[in-house]
């Protein structure tokens, strides 16, 4: 482990954000709002990744002449993709805000 002034450098780090929560405790539902923005932007990023991998299966059973997954148009896979995209840009920007808010406010 790293050392910083003769403690761990992770005892040190959590003891200094553990004073911060006083400050902090008055915009709890900003902080919440921030982290259950960026959950669900994370949910839309791996739906992204898996709209990719549905729209690849998609395209491999139309070149072999197959039905397609979950009886799925590609038309429709790929407005998934881009509805996930936008999804997830709009979640990261709230949830950045807030936590921008929040840090500008205890400042």
């Amino acid at each position: 482990m790293a050392y910083w002034r003769g403690k761990t450098l992770g005892q040190s780090a959590l003891k200094a954000l553990l004073r911060l929560v006083p400050y902090i405790a008055r915009y709890r539902w900003q902080v919440v709002v921030g982290f259950v923005g960026f959950f669900l932007a994370r949910f839309f990023e791996v739906s992204t990744y898996y709209g990719v991998a549905l729209g690849i299966d998609a395209i491999g059973a139309l070149v072999q002449e197959e039905s397609l997954p979950f009886g799925l148009e590609i038309w429709e896979i790929v407005v998934g993709i881009v509805s996930a995209v936008v999804l997830r840009f709009i979640f990261v920007s709230r949830a950045r805000r807030a936590f921008r808010l929040v840090g500008q406010k205890v400042s």
